[in-house]
């Protein structure tokens, strides 16, 4: 006698006979092939779609108004994200891979009477190998279906708003993913992710542009103030140096992987510091034009600058040369990012490109266009498999690399995004914006 039982994957009722011991199910919603010992209980026999229109690539909902979400151990007084939902663009095919097929056994199918058995593998570069049939003599060969699925490698999804942030400026995850700080205004804060409470103000730091965690440690390092850059203890919220800049406002900051040496963008030169000793280094002059972003490679070989004259700068940090001068943006440069690895760097431009510079070569690896809108800000993943930056329509862009392929786009802010920010494990990214809100995402991404 038939019974229905819920399809584990998509949990679609399913008719099944009383006799499923030898044969295989398809679920009409979802496409997926079941076998099971026990009518009751159905095993997973193979997550490949029967046929290659019926993949679809899963969308993230936004969490539902008013109500916490039961995955984020936060549980904030604020209005809950209630922008436009996220758009996934498909790009480059490639197989999907499901926990099953991970280690490499991609499919086992198992026909009642015909004992055919095919048997399917994936290798990790995504090269799907040849399929091994057997089947009894004098039956028909199997239709051979070569398919691969298109999903998005990166994606984000809303978590929690921070509303009535006034004119943010900056934002900097602490080394252990725990805190974030921003400037804004006249305030710069501390935030703890675990509780989603303030830990620290700073409400008499007027005019912040930047502020930045050291790369160990709970040190902080700020700048805005006119010809100071302020370092504070994050735990306790007490300045411990002060170092002045006799003339012009810091822009930007970015701290050697030492965590002894900071760089700041001052006017039209980066300056070096030696925090401990609180003395001013080496000064880079190369561009004709206000310098808007600095940013150290994470082995710190490199020194990235852009600048209002249209140009990005690779420095050596060893001498006061310039080692590539590279043009090919027709706007500022806003945002300068580098890879994790350190061989590309990103720079932002308010002429609607994203440019990937090598860093060895000092050439131009590609341009990554939006819809013709500015960009503000530029991050890499962690992992360097993908580039997220956020432009002046308030809008955040995402591409898989190193191919370039963008993966989404959607409404993150209702006015310019004027700063990213991403934790270091790569789970969590902060965007700041003119509209007064700071929004947090979950990052999601799949190789």
């Amino acid at each position: 006698m038939p019974i229905t039982v819920q399809c584990p994957s998509c949990r679609a009722p399913l008719l099944l006979a009383d006799n499923m011991a030898e044969e295989a199910v398809a679920c009409d919603f979802c496409r997926h092939r079941f076998s099971s010992t026990a009518p009751a209980t159905l095993e997973v026999l193979d997550a490949v779609p029967v046929r290659p229109a019926d993949t679809v690539v899963p969308s993230i909902p936004p969490p539902a108004q008013g109500t916490p979400d039961d995955r984020s151990p936060w549980q904030p007084d604020h209005v809950p994200y209630t922008g436009s939902p996220i758009i996934k663009i498909p790009v480059r095919p490639r197989a999907s891979r499901s926990p099953t097929t991970w280690l490499g056994l991609s499919a086992l199918l198992l026909f009642g009477g015909g004992g055919c058995i095919i048997l399917a593998y994936l290798d990790s570069s995504d090269r799907q190998r040849p399929v091994i049939t057997r089947q009894p003599a004098g039956s028909p060969p199997p239709a051979r279906v070569d398919w691969q699925a298109p999903f998005a490698t990166i994606s984000a999804e809303p978590d929690v708003t921070l509303q009535k942030v006034r004119d943010v400026e900056s934002l900097t995850f602490s080394p252990d993913g725990k805190r974030f700080a921003f400037t804004a205004w006249s305030q710069m804060s501390l935030w703890n992710l675990m509780t989603a409470r303030i830990e620290l103000q700073w409400s008499d730091t007027r005019n912040m542009r930047s502020a930045v965690f050291r790369p160990n440690g709970l040190i902080l390092a700020s700048a805005g103030d006119p010809e100071k850059i302020q370092i504070w203890d994050a735990a306790t919220g007490t300045n411990v140096a002060t170092l002045t800049t006799d003339g012009g406002m810091p822009m930007s900051l970015a701290w050697h992987r030492s965590g002894n040496t900071l760089a700041s963008a001052i006017g039209k030169d980066v300056v070096l510091w030696d925090v401990h000793n609180r003395l001013k280094g080496t000064v880079f002059a190369g561009h004709t034009d206000a310098v808007t972003s600095v940013a150290y490679s994470a082995d710190g070989n490199w020194l990235a600058s852009g600048s209002e004259d249209h140009t990005v700068i690779l420095w050596n940090p060893d001498t006061d040369k310039p080692q590539f001068i590279m043009e090919a943006h027709t706007g500022a440069v806003r945002s300068v990012a580098f890879s994790p690895d350190g061989k590309l760097l990103a720079s932002a431009s308010a002429d609607g490109t994203v440019n990937i510079w090598n860093t060895n070569t000092g050439g131009l690896e590609a341009t990554l266009a939006t819809e013709s809108e500015s960009v503000s800000s530029v991050v890499f993943h962690p992992k360097g498999t993908a580039l997220i930056a956020g432009t002046n329509l308030g809008r955040i862009f995402m591409w898989e690399m190193p191919s370039g392929n963008r993966q989404a786009v959607f409404s993150a802010h209702a006015a310019a995004i004027t700063c990213l920010a991403i934790s270091r494990g790569g789970a969590t990214l902060a965007s700041g914006s003119c509209d007064d809100t700071i929004r947090l995402w979950r990052v999601r991404t799949r190789q």
